[in-house]
């Protein structure tokens, strides 16, 4: 395996990392707003 490879191959896993990080951070944002939401509504 060429060093140039290597390189791109770990660029790609930090770029799946970084992804995975971005869409769970959104998704926790979704929710938290929802539930403030409905914590809102509460009589």
């Amino acid at each position: 395996m060429l060093e140039s490879d290597f390189k791109k191959i770990i660029s790609n896993i930090k770029e799946e990392i970084l992804n995975a990080q971005i869409k769970t951070m959104q998704q926790v944002n979704r929710d938290l707003i929802m539930l403030y939401f409905r914590l809102g509504k509460i009589d």
